[in-house]
Formats: structure tokens, C-alpha cells, sequence
């Protein structure tokens, strides 16, 4: 595909998905990641205007010696150019509140923000020890056309009904074992039909560590130019899964309902 039109599908999935994560948040399930005291290397895969990194980043030179360098140890990857350049400018601002000078933080956030698509570009082997984010929830009739022939090609088909299915499947494949995987996601993965093999499959590579419900009206804020006064239709979760070959065999193709005691359907035909 020619230059224009890819740039052009790019800011149209842009404006269909960038909701984003609010700090306290993203605090919380760093804090549920041990981080910055646990080791090892952290990226989102699609990070936006930056907000997990910043958070994430902001934590770590906190808790190191002057003068630490993280490059290496944060990194973020965003498809939507104008959003890394948001990424890049709010990762020098907090370089440069620990110390760093102006033009070398511009540097340095340069190096750890990459304007990429995760979906083509992302490894298929483990690189991160914590994959975080708010992946985007897209269905895939609503992805741009050119984008979804592209990624038909990268993706695998049972990841392919939504832009979460495939972040999912790409992430469980990126991060090391005993990694984790840390995201905001919509609930719809967790029980539908159509994501029953997703689940499966990440199942095998994974376990799920925590998982809680949260609320779309205090997790999300959009960019300035979204439309004021449309929520998201989204009922939103936290999760963190470990990579561990899914010794806890807790994620299968069976629905999951998060905050539902499913102790009273026990024994209950399964709808679906």
C-alpha cells in the first residue's frame, strides 16, 4: 500500500481506538506488578500518548540512583505518529525532572517511544519480561481495510475477530517466561463464543494471575479531539497473566465472568 493511504487508515483506527488509561489506574496494576522493585525489561505495545510509560518510567528513576539510565528497561511502541510524538514529549518531561537536560531527554525519549506497528513488527519470541497497557478493542469489520489485509498476514486466524484478540496473541508471544502480561481491556474476550479458541490457545502459554472489574467511567479519558460526551461502550477489566506454560491450566476455552461467584451455576447447562 502506497504511503498516504496507510497513513490515512492509520489516524482513522487512531480516532476509532485511542481511549485512554487514567494515572491511578495505571498505578495500580504497576503496583500489582511489583514494579519498580521487581527487574527486568517493560514495554506497551501500544502506548499512545504515553501514560503507562510515564507512570512506569516516572517510578523507576524514583526508586534508582541518580543519573540512572532506563533506556533498555522502558519502551513503548505506538502506530499513530502524532500519538508517539505525545509519547516521546511526555518521556522527556519526565526524564528531565529527574536531572537530565532538555536535548539529551529528547534523545533518550527518541530511543525508548518507536512509532511501529506491534501487530507486523512485534517479536514472536519472548524480549519483555512485563508486557502493560490498554491494548485497542476494535472488531475487525471496523478496522480500517487496508490495515486488516495487512494483518491478516501476521496474525493468526483465531486472533483476528478484534484488534484485543490480536494484541492478546502477540503479546503472550512477546514476553519471556515467567514474564507477565498486565493490560486494561474490554470483558468481551474473557467470555465470548468467538474468542473461546483465543483463550485456548493463550492458555497454554499462560495463567491468570488477577483479574477485578473497573469502572468505564473513572479508567478511561480521550484524546482532546474525541467527541465530549461519549463514553465508550466498554466494560472494562484488569488482568495480569503469567507466562508459565499455563502451569495453572485456570485459562481454557471455557467463559470467564469476572466478580461472578460461579460457584451457584455449578453443575448448570452452559448457555452459548
Amino acid at each position: 500500500a502506497d504511503a498516504a493511504a496507510r497513513r490515512a487508515a492509520v489516524d482513522e483506527l487512531h480516532t476509532r481506538t485511542a481511549i485512554y488509561t487514567s494515572s491511578p489506574v495505571v498505578d495500580e496494576l504497576l503496583h500489582r506488578l511489583d514494579w519498580p522493585h521487581t527487574t527486568g525489561r517493560l514495554i506497551d505495545p501500544s502506548c499512545g500518548d504515553g501514560m503507562f510509560l510515564v507512570r512506569a518510567l516516572d517510578a523507576l528513576l524514583a526508586a534508582r540512583p541518580t543519573g540512572f539510565d532506563p533506556r533498555g528497561q522502558v519502551e513503548g511502541w505506538e502506530i499513530h505518529p502524532s500519538a508517539s510524538v505525545d509519547a516521546r514529549s511526555r518521556v522527556a518531561a519526565v526524564l528531565a525532572s529527574h536531572g537530565w537536560g532538555p536535548s539529551r531527554a529528547a534523545e533518550m525519549a527518541n530511543e525508548m517511544v518507536h512509532n511501529r506497528d506491534f501487530l507486523i513488527d512485534g517479536p514472536e519470541t519472548g524480549m519483555w519480561d512485563l508486557v502493560v497497557g490498554n491494548p485497542p478493542y476494535l472488531r475487525a469489520a471496523n478496522i480500517p481495510t487496508l490495515l486488516r489485509s495487512e494483518y491478516s498476514q501476521h496474525v493468526p486466524d483465531y486472533a483476528r475477530a478484534d484488534m484485543l484478540h490480536s494484541f492478546l496473541d502477540r503479546c503472550s508471544r512477546s514476553v519471556r517466561p515467567a514474564g507477565r502480561v498486565a493490560l486494561v481491556t474490554s470483558d468481551r474476550w474473557l467470555a465470548n463464543a468467538q474468542a473461546s479458541r483465543l483463550r485456548a490457545v493463550l492458555g497454554e502459554r499462560m495463567s491468570i494471575e488477577y483479574i477485578e472489574r473497573l469502572s468505564a467511567e473513572t479508567t478511561f479519558y480521550r484524546p482532546k479531539q474525541r467527541r465530549a460526551g461519549t463514553p465508550p461502550r466498554v466494560h472494562p477489566v484488569s488482568v495480569v497473566l503469567v507466562s508459565d506454560a499455563g502451569a495453572e491450566r485456570n485459562l481454557t476455552s471455557r467463559p470467564i465472568h469476572p466478580g461472578v461467584d460461579e460457584t451457584r451455576y455449578m453443575g448448570m447447562r452452559q448457555l452459548g
